[in-house]
């Protein structure tokens, strides 16, 4: 599973900018293949919920909060994990902590 981010990590080795938390929840809603609303399901939440996310955190700024993403990944096959720096895979989306 490749996971692309504009101006991010992309999954397939190449490393570019970090990303911000919205960046890469949206990163991996595109890569799951599902839907939002299917996604939002499987996480035990309204059909509407990462819509809503989504829509609130572009208002503030890119935002989204941790329990929110790793609920995400996981319901996408991923797991939101601390690594240290200089053991990241490949495949890793990083996000950056100043964003």
């Amino acid at each position: 599973m490749s996971i692309e981010a504009e101006g991010g990590i992309i999954a397939d080795g190449r490393r570019e900018e970090p990303v911000n938390t919205l960046e890469a929840m949206t990163a991996i809603i595109d890569a799951s293949g599902e839907s939002r609303r299917t996604l939002s399901e499987r996480m035990g939440r309204s059909p509407n919920y990462l819509a809503s996310v989504i829509e609130q955190s572009q208002r503030k700024g890119g935002n989204v909060n941790s329990a929110t993403l790793a609920a995400l990944a996981d319901v996408a096959g991923y797991s939101l994990a601390a690594v240290p720096a200089d053991d990241l895979p490949p495949s890793a989306l990083v996000i950056d902590p100043s964003e």
